[in-house]
């Protein structure tokens, strides 16, 4: 046995000492060749390599390596009920939209937020004197970069909850001097969805959202109405229209 070990590795020795003894001959063999290959062949190969390490197996997200800024989404389900349709259609933006994003998803019903006194103080300190949820929601607006505003039709407009939100916001109103403003730059989007077959309802809703952007100074920059959606099920053949407008809250 000591015998059959000592001739292994004198074998194993001789495999070695060889290698290293025409190791820098093949490397010499291999920089001679790769010099004749013109330079272009090269810097396109490095090219090839380096988008597939860093973009296709997401060592570096695209928007880093190219100096783009990653956007920070919004996207605020106005209706009360977390589970319904209104609640399905903001879970499926937060999936298109968050690649190489940063997105934060709420409903308003996350938030206390109490009824408008109409005492007009805010007019004139820019501020409310109650004391509840406006203000923690509002520094989400003032977060996001872009804003998604996804919305039933009640009776023809935004649900009670989101108009009484909208009606807090009379401190970030910019018809009054002095108001509290968000930062600037900041664009706007709005999906509606109704249980019947007009889109006049649709555009009602989108409008008052629209209207509540231009008062924050929120470039409204699209809209999409979706008639015929009451339950979750009846999203199966909407997602493709979602989708499309999602490309449209990514686009610079």
């Amino acid at each position: 046995m000591p015998v059959l070990s000592c001739i292994l590795f004198c074998r194993v020795s001789t495999i070695f000492s060889n290698v290293a003894r025409f190791t820098p001959v093949i490397l010499r063999n291999f920089v001679i060749s790769c010099l004749n290959i013109p330079i272009f062949f090269h810097i396109s190969c490095l090219l090839i390599l380096t988008q597939y390490f860093i973009f296709a197996r997401g060592f570096i997200p695209r928007t880093i390596f190219m100096g783009e800024q990653m956007m920070k989404i919004l996207v605020i389900n106005c209706s009360p009920v977390r589970n319904g349709a209104t609640a399905e259609i903001v879970s499926i933006v937060k999936k298109c939209v968050e690649k190489e994003n940063t997105v934060d998803t709420v409903c308003i019903d996350d938030f206390e937020i109490k009824l408008c006194k109409g005492c007009r103080k805010c007019n004139e300190i820019a501020e409310c004197f109650q004391e509840d949820d406006v203000v923690k929601l509002m520094k989400k607006y003032d977060w996001a970069d872009r804003i998604v505003s996804v919305s039933p039709s009640y009776w023809a407009d935004v649900p009670g909850q989101f108009k009484v939100f909208i009606d807090r916001c009379t401190p970030w109103c910019n018809t009054h001097v002095p108001h509290a403003k968000l930062a600037s730059g900041k664009k706007g989007y709005v999906i509606a969805l109704r249980t019947g077959s007009s889109m006049l309802e649709c555009e009602r809703v989108i409008s008052s959202i629209e209207h509540f952007y231009g008062h924050l100074e929120i470039e409204p920059c699209g809209k999409l109405g979706l008639c015929g959606v009451e339950f979750k099920e009846n999203l199966n053949g909407r997602l493709e229209e979602i989708k499309t407008f999602c490309e449209l809250i990514k686009s610079p």
